[in-house]
């Protein structure tokens, strides 16, 4: 009886490690600068550069969704939003203006409140 408790557990361990490692596998940086990682991406999905700097590529996006210029630049398009999104300014600079925009994300627990 008492080997039926520990084989649960060693199968629920293997499970968590099996979810952690594919987790780890998923996220890779896939644009670097001096400072460290700019941007992740998912392995599962297909990126494509699209917007690009004197340096080279300064933001990739995922081809299977739709991007708008969120924020322009002196440039052009200094940074791409996922359509049908919200996004604020998230890094602002008084020289430079907005830097960079960030995804609104909404409190569902919040709104269940307020309504």
């Amino acid at each position: 009886m008492a080997k039926l408790p520990a084989i649960a557990c060693l199968v629920f361990g293997l499970v968590l490690l099996a979810n952690a490692s594919r987790d780890i596998e998923g996220i890779y940086c896939c644009i670097k600068n001096f400072q460290g990682c700019v941007q992740e991406c998912d392995s599962n999905a297909e990126y494509e550069c699209c917007v690009k700097n004197g340096y080279g590529c300064h933001q990739m996006c995922d081809k299977s969704k739709d991007y708008v210029c969120c924020r322009e630049n002196k440039f052009g398009c200094g940074q791409r939003c996922e359509s049908g999104h919200e996004y604020y300014c998230c890094k602002y600079n008084k020289i430079a203006g907005c830097l960079n925009m960030c995804p609104k994300v909404t409190n569902n627990l919040m709104l269940e409140q307020v309504v």
